[in-house]
C-alpha cells in the first residue's frame, strides 16, 4: 500500500544564525577576525558551540547579538556561569 502526502505551503520568517566554536581568544588568537564580528552583528543570534574561554569574548559577542552557548572542554575561566554537567 503507498501513501500519498500532501504539503500544504506555509509562511516561515527568516532566522539568521551565526554558528561558532573553538575561538580560544585570547589564548591563540588575540580577538576573533572582523568578518565574525561583522556576521554576528547582521545575525539574530549567534551560538558559541565550545572552548569561549575568555569572559571578555562572551561580553563583546553577547553585545552584538543575543548569544547561546554550548560548553567545551576548555571554559575554565567562567566558573559558576558554567556549572559541571551532571553524569
Amino acid at each position: 500500500m503507498s501513501r500519498q502526502w500532501e504539503f500544504a505551503p506555509i509562511k516561515v520568517a527568516s532566522l539568521k544564525v551565526l554558528v561558532i566554536s573553538d575561538t580560544h581568544t585570547p589564548t591563540i588568537a588575540q580577538r576573533l577576525p572582523e568578518k565574525i564580528l561583522k556576521e554576528a552583528g547582521s545575525s539574530d543570534m549567534t551560538i558559541h558551540a565550545g572552548d569561549l574561554v575568555h569572559k571578555r569574548l562572551l561580553d563583546q559577542l553577547s553585545s552584538i547579538s543575543p548569544l547561546h552557548i554550548v560548553t567545551g572542554n576548555l571554559h575554565l575561566e567562567f566558573g559558576p556561569l558554567f556549572p559541571p554537567l551532571a553524569s
